[in-house]
């Protein structure tokens, strides 16, 4: 199947690009944006809205359908943070759409976010600095989208996929031989 990718990942994209795709929609619906100052990546799949003035308004947001490498997984978890960082326009900010199930057992809120002209969650797959990654069916919106890019990324051997260079190990199954840290446990609500 990889091997036909080649001719059809261009056609795909030729496609995208005559449409706008990778533009912002054009009568977008956010649940919210978020401007200014205080736009932080976290991780490669977390980002940290602070605002100093509000406290009430500071959220961290969970990229949903995908999966960075964790920071400890060096130097990939590194990678994919600056790769999303550079990602973050902070004149344009970032206008999120929540997904169906709201929170995860860390209470980060969970959604798709775009940036400029890049739909942050899709743009990390594509480049090879996350993997699609679906729990369920409530939160699976942009599925095909996020596994052909990551078929793309694949194919392209970027990132997490290079063969001689990329990751060896996934990050939940990372999170999982690790599950012990303190950290990892999710707050009680």
């Amino acid at each position: 199947m990889l091997a036909c990718l080649g001719a059809g990942a261009y056609l795909y994209f030729a496609w995208a690009q005559s449409e706008g795709y990778r533009e912002f929609p054009k009568n977008p619906i956010y649940d919210f944006c978020y401007q200014g100052e205080g736009i932080e990546a976290v991780d490669g799949d977390t980002i940290h809205l602070k605002s100093l003035a509000v406290p009430k308004l500071n959220k961290k947001i969970r990229l949903l359908g995908i999966d960075a490498p964790e920071s400890a997984q060096a130097p990939w978890g590194e990678q994919a943070k600056q790769e999303l960082t550079a990602l973050i326009d902070p004149n344009q900010g970032i206008c999120c759409k929540k997904g169906a199930e709201a929170l995860d057992k860390y209470d980060r809120l969970l959604a798709h976010c775009w940036s400029g002209n890049y739909f942050l969650n899709r743009e990390l797959v594509a480049r090879g600095r996350a993997y699609s990654y679906f729990i369920g069916e409530k939160n699976s919106g942009h599925r095909f989208e996020f596994e052909f890019a990551e078929a793309i990324a694949e194919k392209s051997a970027l990132g997490v996929h290079h063969p001689q260079t990329g990751l060896t190990q996934l990050p939940v199954e990372y999170r999982a031989q690790h599950k012990h840290r303190a950290k990892d446990k999710p707050k009680k609500r």
